[in-house]
């Protein structure tokens, strides 16, 4: 138990306080640093006497008595009797006064005056922990609330994915059955919309380079931004180029035709793709 209490300055225009007498005022100030960690202490005006005001000879038991009774017809404190027959006293409204972090809460040897059992309080004034920044590294980090709810588009995405990638990779083995999870990351988390996800992946599979390098909807979410920077490049560098008219087509694929033989391969598997996808 803490040897000092915190007393507000508002007591000074205390209404309640005010009222009461000055002895009785006297010794409700000196009874709160004797409180424990919940505000409460032995009742008996014989105790009372002996603790709070011992050498204070115009206090004696009977007028503590008459104290305690003016201070708890004002309001100001809980004074009762336990069943065992002991006096108790608890301030009210302790802790709009007392700022006590938990950690340090001795639990208090005497009952509540309304019988609950002592509950962890936050105090007035006491600071709260701000919430940890939300940075876009915790927030990929997060899991589906439901994990077996995925919207249709995300799985929709995540199956013309694999299917461009198996058009120019018909060797190629890979399991997209986690793939609309991560296509719903990338427009629940990292805010890409829809349409631009479908764009890009139609673009990467026309480009030598992407084509080779994003094999996965984790390869597309890895490389998006580098990706739309480098079409925003492009885009820009085409404009510069010819300001006065429209510019032709952008990308041109250079890649040589997919065969027969793998064509059919690339038909099987694309057959096999929703089978995988099975959210």
């Amino acid at each position: 138990m803490a040897n000092r209490r915190m007393i507000s300055k508002t007591i000074s225009t205390s209404e309640r306080v005010n009222d009461c007498t000055i002895k009785t005022t006297l010794l409700f100030t000196w009874l709160i640093p004797h409180c424990d960690d919940w505000g409460r202490m032995a009742g008996s005006p014989r105790k009372i006497k002996a603790i709070v005001v011992p050498m204070r000879e115009d206090l004696g038991g009977n007028e503590v008595d008459i104290c305690l009774q003016e201070l708890k017809a004002r309001g100001l404190i809980h004074w009762w009797r336990t069943g065992t027959g002991e006096m108790i006293l608890e301030v009210v409204d302790w802790w709009d006064h007392q700022t006590i972090s938990e950690k340090k809460r001795a639990k208090s040897k005497y009952p509540a005056h309304s019988g609950d059992k002592d509950k962890p309080q936050e105090s007035p004034g006491k600071p709260k922990k701000a919430p940890p920044k939300r940075t876009k590294e915790n927030l990929t980090k997060e899991k589906l609330t439901k994990e077996n709810e995925v919207p249709q588009n995300c799985i929709d995405l995540a199956k013309d994915l694999a299917k461009a990638i198996l058009f120019n990779n018909p060797n190629l083995k890979t399991k997209i059955d986690k793939w609309p999870r991560e296509i719903d990351r990338m427009m629940r988390i990292d805010n890409h919309e829809e349409k631009q996800i479908r764009w890009i992946i139609n673009h990467i599979q026309e480009d030598d380079f992407w084509s080779g390098v994003v094999l996965s909807a984790t390869g597309l979410r890895k490389h998006f931004d580098k990706i739309v920077a480098q079409v925003r490049a492009k885009h820009k560098k085409a404009k510069a180029e010819k300001p006065t008219g429209r510019a032709t087509k952008e990308f041109k694929s250079t890649r040589k035709p997919v065969s027969e033989e793998q064509r059919a391969e690339y038909l099987k598997k694309i057959k096999k793709i929703s089978g995988q996808v099975s959210v």
